[in-house]
């Protein structure tokens, strides 16, 4: 909602060529309520973006910490990013599958510096995922 909002003023005054999209931990504190708005935004923010000549990279938000956040649904939001991907061909980086399918020593954990936010292990994993989808790793 805050990036459509002010979309003009955060990502279309630049005219980017390619954007990388990563947004749904926080919106899923909405809880199933909120999935249906989410979808709605997250099409309509790629669309402005595709309609602006950019690429779009959409990326599934990472893992959690085991504990109570308010985000108990943020699987499903993370499904509505991957529908979003297949639906219109575009590039997705899947920090959640590759997170869990090859954890690092010390599982998710070794990769957050609180429940939520990765730690700079984390941001170099997401970083080194982005990099091997684009095929430059």
């Amino acid at each position: 909602g805050d990036l459509l909002e002010g979309f003009d003023f955060y990502a279309a005054r630049f005219r980017p060529d390619v954007v990388f999209v990563l947004l749904g931990t926080n919106d899923s504190t909405d809880g199933l309520d909120g999935l249906a708005e989410y979808s709605r935004g997250l099409t309509e923010i790629v669309d402005r973006f595709v309609d602006g000549g950019a690429q779009v990279v959409l990326q599934v938000p990472p893992p959690l910490r085991e504990a109570p956040s308010r985000r108990e649904h943020v699987a499903e939001y993370r499904d509505v990013v991957r529908e979003l991907a297949r639906s219109r061909g575009l590039l997705l980086v899947d920090h959640d599958r590759d997170w869990t399918d090859a954890p690092p020593a010390g599982g998710v954990d070794a990769l957050l510096n609180d429940d939520i936010h990765p730690n700079a292990a984390g941001h170099r994993r997401m970083a080194d995922a982005v990099l091997a989808a684009l095929g430059i790793s």
